[in-house]
C-alpha cells in the first residue's frame, strides 16, 4: 500500500502560514519577520513573507511543503515572497527573490503541476522553470544562472529578452546590460557556488528528514474508514458508503443458497499494489593506458556511471563504452565476466574514424583471501578493440592489452555524507587495496600486494593517508594529502594530491559513507608512475 509520510514537527508544517522547515544548517543566520531578527535554527518554521539571511560559512537547507529544497550559500538573503500549496482548492503559487548570494534550488510539486506558477527573481532577471535543479550565483557585479537539471527560461529584466538554458548550461547577466552568451559549463567555472551549496537529490528528500532527525512515520488507512477521494477522481463519482440494501432485487433465487448469512457488508479494501524496488545504480570509476600502442600513450581517469564507462582527456581523446548486465552481475559479488559495446563517440587525436569493434570485462579479486562479500564496492579490468583506417588507407584494429581497470558499487547518498559533514569533527580511517600498474605500466599491483589507507575528515574538510606497494621484496609508500585543495570533501565524493605529484579522486559507498573507492594516478620515486583504481572500508 501506498505510504503516507507524516512530518511531526512542533507546529504542523501543513499550516496555510508555515509554508517550510529547516532541515539543515550549519553557521550563523537568521530569520526577517515583520522587520525583526530570528535566530535561525535547525528545524526553524519559515513563513510566507520571511526573508533568510545568512553570514560567512553558512548553509542552511529548506524544504517546502510541495518539496522544493532551496539551499541557501554563505553571506546570502533569499525572500519567500509569495508561496501557496494548496491541493484542495488546486492554489499553487511559489515566487522567492534571490537578493543577494549563492543558492541551489530543486524543484517540487509546483513545478510539475504548476510550472508557470513557480518563479525566481533576482535584480537582472526573473527565471521561470520546468522540472529543473538550478544554481544561481547572484552578486553586485551580475548574476550568474547555472542549470544543472532540465531547462528554464531567463527572462532579462533591462532588455525583456528571453533566453532557454538546458542542463550543462549557464549564462551570465549583468545589471543594465543585454543577456550574456548561453555557455557549456565545466567543473571549474560551477566549483565555487556548487560546493557552497551541496544540494540534496530528489530521490533522497526523505533520507534528508531521517538523516536531520525529523521523524518519519509511515501509516496507511484504517481498514473500515472511508478514503477521502483523490483529487484528480470524477466528481460524478460519490465517495464510497456502506452497503445498503438491493431495491430492486434479483427475483431468482439462488440454486444453493449459503446456509450461513453474510456478515455486514464493508467498503473491500483493495490488494496492495506490489511494490517494485527501486533499480540499483552503480556508480564509480576507471583508469586506463595503453603503453604497446602510438595512438594512447598516456594514462586517462574517467568515470563509470549506470554501467558506462567515458574517458575523456579534453583533447581529442574520446572513449565511451557499456559494461553489459554489470548490474545483474554485481550482485554475485564474485567472479564474473561480460562484454562491452559501444555507448557513445570514440575519438583519437588524428583518428576521427575510430570505431568500437568489441570488449569484454572481468571481476577481480579485491582482498588478498579472495573475494570481499563484506564491502560495498567491486572491481577489475577490461578491455576494448577498436578499428580505424591507416595510413595506407586500409583497415586496421589495435586493442589496449588489458590495461584497464573499472570500480563500481551503490554511492552513498548525497544526505548522508552531508550529515557527516555538518555533524562529524573526528578523522576516519578507512582500509583497502588498489589495482592497477606501475614502472612505464607494464607491471601490475593487486589486493595481494599493495595497502592503502585512507583519513577523511569530513567536517573539516581533509583527506590523508597513502598508498603502499610491495614490490621485489621492497616498499613503496607514496603520501597523499588535500592541501591547497579546497573542498576536498562534499558530499559527491572526495580529491586529494600525492605528495610526489598526481592525483586522485574518489567517492563514498554503503550506508553512511561505510567504504571508499576511486581511481588514481600518483608520481613514485625515479620517474615511476602508478595508475589504477583504489578501495577501501571502515
Amino acid at each position: 500500500m501506498k505510504k503516507i509520510l507524516i512530518l511531526l514537527t512542533l507546529f504542523s508544517v501543513f499550516l496555510f502560514a508555515n509554508v517550510a522547515k529547516v532541515v539543515a544548517f550549519k553557521g550563523d543566520a537568521f530569520i526577517i519577520r515583520d522587520n525583526k531578527e530570528i535566530k535561525l535554527e535547525l528545524g526553524s518554521i519559515i513563513l510566507k513573507n520571511d526573508a533568510i539571511k545568512t553570514q560567512d560559512n553558512t548553509k542552511v537547507q529548506i524544504i517546502f511543503t510541495d518539496n522544493t529544497i532551496i539551499t541557501v550559500g554563505k553571506n546570502s538573503q533569499l525572500n519567500v515572497n509569495n508561496y501557496i500549496y494548496d491541493e484542495q482548492n488546486k492554489e499553487y503559487n511559489a515566487n522567492f527573490g534571490l537578493l543577494k548570494g549563492t543558492f541551489r534550488t530543486i524543484t517540487g510539486k509546483i513545478g510539475k503541476i504548476a510550472p508557470n506558477k513557480f518563479k525566481l527573481s533576482s535584480k537582472t532577471s526573473s527565471i521561470g522553470i520546468r522540472g529543473t535543479q538550478i544554481l544561481s550565483n547572484i552578486q553586485i557585479s551580475g548574476d550568474t544562472i547555472f542549470c544543472t537539471e532540465g531547462q528554464i527560461d531567463i527572462v532579462s529584466k533591462t532588455t525583456g529578452e528571453t533566453v532557454t538554458l538546458t542542463a550543462g548550461e549557464f549564462i551570465q547577466i549583468k545589471e543594465g546590460s543585454p543577456l550574456g552568451e548561453v555557455q557549456k559549463f565545466d567543473q571549474k567555472s560551477i566549483a565555487a557556488p556548487d560546493s557552497e551549496t551541496k544540494f540534496v537529490p530528489e530521490e533522497e528528500k526523505e533520507a534528508v528528514l531521517d538523516n536531520f532527525k525529523v521523524n518519519i512515520i509511515e501509516s496507511t488507512p484504517e481498514p473500515n474508514s472511508n478514503p477521502m477521494p483523490e483529487a484528480n477522481s470524477d466528481p460524478k463519482v460519490p465517495a464510497p458508503v456502506d452497503a445498503e440494501p438491493d431495491p430492486d432485487p434479483d427475483p431468482t433465487p439462488d440454486p444453493d443458497p449459503d446456509p450461513t448469512p453474510d456478515p455486514d457488508p464493508v467498503t473491500p479494501t483493495p490488494d496492495p499494489a506490489p511494490v517494485t524496488p527501486d533499480p540499483v545504480t552503480l556508480i564509480g570509476s576507471t583508469a586506463m593506458y595503453d603503453a604497446t600502442e602510438d595512438l594512447l600513450n598516456f594514462p586517462m581517469l574517467g568515470t563509470l556511471d549506470d554501467e558506462k564507462i567515458a574517458l575523456d582527456d579534453h583533447a581529442g581523446t574520446i572513449i565511451n563504452v557499456k559494461m553489459d548486465d554489470l548490474t545483474t552481475k554485481y550482485s554475485t559479488d564474485g567472479s564474473y565476466s561480460g562484454n562491452l559495446s559501444s555507448s557513445g563517440n570514440q575519438s583519437f587525436p588524428y583518428r576521427p574514424d575510430l570505431l568500437f569493434v568489441s570488449g569484454t570485462y572481468t571481476s577481480v579479486a579485491d582482498s588478498p583471501t579472495g573475494f570481499d562479500k563484506t564491502d560495498d564496492i567491486q572491481w577489475g579490468t577490461w578491455n576494448a578493440t577498436f578499428s580505424y583506417t591507416n595510413p595506407s588507407n586500409q583497415t586496421d584494429t589495435f586493442d589496449l592489452n588489458g590495461i584497464s581497470y573499472w570500480l563500481a558499487g551503490e554511492q552513498t547518498s548525497e544526505a548522508e555524507v552531508t550529515a557527516l559533514m555538518m555533524s562529524s569533527t573526528t578523522e576516519v580511517t578507512y582500509n583497502g587495496y588498489a589495482l592497477g600498474r606501475y614502472d612505464n605500466y607494464t607491471a601490475t599491483f593487486d589486493a595481494t600486494n599493495s595497502n592503502v589507507t585512507l583519513k577523511i575528515n569530513f567536517g573539516a574538510s581533509t583527506v590523508g593517508g597513502s598508498f603502499a606497494f610491495i614490490l621485489g621484496g621492497n616498499t613503496v609508500t607514496l603520501k597523499i594529502t588535500s592541501e591547497g585543495i579546497a573542498n576536498a570533501v562534499t558530499s559527491s565524493g572526495f580529491s586529494f594530491k600525492g605528495e610526489e605529484g598526481g592525483s586522485g579522486n574518489g567517492k563514498f559507498y554503503g550506508p553512511n559513507a561505510s567504504s571508499a573507492g576511486g581511481n588514481f594516478n600518483l608520481n613514485g620515486p625515479e620517474s615511476t608512475s602508478f595508475v589504477g583504481v583504489f578501495k577501501a572500508k571502515k
